[in-house]
C-alpha cells in the first residue's frame, strides 16, 4: 500500500472515530473487511452475503441472520463467523460508517489488498488505543522474512502470534507452507483466523492454538523448520509448574522477565536443522544471574547465529531498544555476527520510526555476507564471547564511533594570526581613505 492510500484509510478512521465513540470500531471494520472478502468468493453463502454488502447498502439485520447460521454451513470458518456475529450485534447505528468503508475498499481496490488493509487497521488501532502489543510493524516483518529465507514446504511456528501478521508474512510466497500459531488472547486469536482467511490460507495449512505458551506446552511433539516471535517484552511469568519442563533445560528465566523462556521454548520446537528469529529488549543480551547462565549455554552449544540491533521507536507506543536474535541448530561457523542497525530508522510523524526497503536490504545483505563492515557489522568468535563473560551487548563488539579529523592547533593559530594582521592592514587603509568617522 502506498503512502497516499494509507493516508486515505487513516483519514477515514479519524473521521469515523469522531462520529462513533466506540473503542471496538477497528474490530468492526475488520469484520466488514472479512465480510467483503467473503462476499467475493464463489460459494452459495458468499453469493447470499453479497446481496446485503454493497457500496450503498449494508443490511445489518440480514448479515446477522446469515452469520448466525454460517458456522453450520461453513464449518472451516466457524470461529470467525462467531466473532463476526458477536462484533456486529447491536451496532445498528454504525451502518452508515460500514457503507462508507465498503466504498473506500472499492475505490482503492487497485491500490491495495485486503491483507494490507487489515495490517493498516491494526496499526491504526494500536496507535489510537496507546497499546501495540499485538502489532509488529510491516517493515520489521519484512526484515524477518528476508533473514529467515523461507523455502517451499516449510513449517513455521510463532508461539506469540498475535494477529499472525509476522507468521503469515514469512510464508506468503509459498502455498504449501504449514503455519503454527499460538495466542493467549481469544479476541486476538479471532483476528488471526480472519487474517489467515484474507491471505487465502485454509485450516489445513493454518493451525491455531489458544492458551498460555509458557505455562503448558500444547505442541509438545511438534518440530518445525523455522520459528519466529515477538513476545511481550520482559513479561512476568509463573515458573511454579515448569521447573522440570524439558523446554527450559538451559535454565529458568527470572519470574519478572520471561524473555529467555520464550527463546528456549522456540528453540525446543526446532528440528535438527531449524532456525529461528526472535525480537526482544536489549537487556536480555547482558543481564546477569539466570539469564547469564542461559546465554552461556547457548553460546557454548554454538546456537547463536546473529544479533541485530534495531532502531528505537519502531514499535508503536514504546521506544524500548530491541534486537533480533537469530539462532541456528546447524551452524557451520563458531562465531556470532553482530549488526548495529540502530541508525537505519526513517522517522515519520509523531516520532515513530520505520524500516525502509533500503534499510531492510542493507541489514539482509550484511547478514548474508557475514563480513566485517566498519561501524556496522562485526563477526566475533565464540572464544571472544567467552572471554567477555558471555556479554552480548552490541556496542561491545561494533564500534560505531566515527573519528573526527584532529584539529592542528598550532597551524590553526598561525592562520588566525595571519588573518589578524590582514584585518589590521585593511582597517588602516580604510582610515586613510575615509577617516575616523567611517564605521561600516
Amino acid at each position: 500500500m502506498d503512502s497516499k492510500t494509507q493516508q486515505q484509510f487513516n483519514d477515514f478512521y479519524r473521521n469515523a472515530r469522531s462520529q462513533i465513540k466506540d473503542n471496538s470500531l477497528v474490530e468492526q471494520l475488520i469484520v466488514v473487511l472479512f465480510l467483503s472478502a467473503m462476499a467475493k468468493r464463489e460459494t452459495s453463502l458468499s453469493q447470499e452475503l453479497a446481496t446485503y454488502i454493497q457500496v450503498n447498502n449494508f443490511d445489518l439485520m440480514q448479515v446477522l441472520t446469515i452469520t448466525r447460521i454460517a458456522p453450520t454451513t461453513d464449518p472451516a470458518n466457524a470461529a470467525s463467523w462467531d466473532f463476526v456475529h458477536e462484533t456486529l450485534t447491536g451496532k445498528e447505528d454504525h451502518v452508515l460508517v460500514y457503507q462508507q468503508f465498503i466504498g473506500l475498499l472499492y475505490d482503492t481496490k487497485n491500490q491495495t489488498t485486503d491483507t494490507e488493509v487489515f495490517a493498516v487497521l491494526l496499526e491504526i488501532e494500536a496507535s489510537d488505543s496507546k497499546t501495540g502489543e499485538y502489532v509488529t510493524p510491516i517493515g520489521v516483518n519484512q526484515l524477518l522474512k528476508q533473514l529467515l529465507a523461507v523455502q517451499a514446504g516449510m513449517t513455521i511456528l510463532d508461539p506469540t502470534s498475535g494477529s499472525a501478521g509476522t507468521l503469515l508474512t514469512l510464508g506468503a510466497d509459498y502455498s504449501d507452507t504449514q503455519y503454527y500459531a499460538q495466542e493467549i488472547n481469544l479476541r486476538v486469536a479471532s483476528l488471526a483466523r480472519i487474517n489467515a482467511f484474507l491471505h487465502g490460507i485454509d485450516n489445513e495449512h493454518f493451525h491455531l492454538i489458544t492458551g498460555d505458551t509458557l505455562a503448558t506446552d500444547q505442541i509438545d511433539n511438534l518440530k518445525v523448520d523455522l520459528a519466529v516471535g515477538v513476545p511481550p517484552f520482559s513479561l512476568s511469568w509463573n515458573t511454579q509448574n515448569v521447573e522440570n519442563d524439558p523446554r527450559f533445560a538451559a535454565g529458568m528465566a527470572p519470574k519478572s522477565k520471561a524473555d529467555m523462556a520464550f527463546i528456549q521454548h522456540m528453540l525446543y520446537h526446532l528440528n535438527e536443522c531449524g532456525r529461528m528469529a526472535v525480537i526482544l529488549p536489549m537487556g536480555v543480551l547482558f543481564r546477569g544471574n539466570s539469564e547469564l547462565r542461559i546465554r552461556e549455554q547457548l553460546v557454548e552449544a554454538n546456537l547463536i547465529d546473529a544479533i541485530i540491533g534495531l532502531p528505537a521507536s519502531l514499535f508503536i507506543n514504546t521506544g524500548i531498544p530491541v534486537a533480533i536474535i537469530v539462532l541456528d541448530k546447524h551452524k557451520a561457523t563458531e562465531d556470532i555476527l553482530f549488526i548495529d542497525a540502530a541508525q537505519l530508522g526513517d522517522r515519520e510523524k509523531r516520532g515513530q520510526q520505520v524500516l525502509t526497503k533500503t534499510a531492510i536490504d542493507k541489514i539482509t545483505d550484511a547478514y548474508q555476507a557475514r563480513e566485517n563492515v566498519a561501524a556496522f557489522a562485526q563477526v566475533v568468535s565464540n572464544d571472544t564471547i567467552v572471554e567477555n563473560e558471555f556479554n552480548l551487548n552490541i556496542p561491545r563488539y561494533v564500534d560505531t564511533y566515527v573519528n573526527k579529523p584532529q584539529v592542528d592547533i598550532v597551524a590553526t593559530k598561525e592562520k588566525l594570526d595571519c588573518l589578524a594582521v590582514k584585518l589590521a592592514a585593511l582597517k588602516a587603509e580604510n582610515e586613510m581613505l575615509y577617516g575616523d568617522g567611517y564605521s561600516k
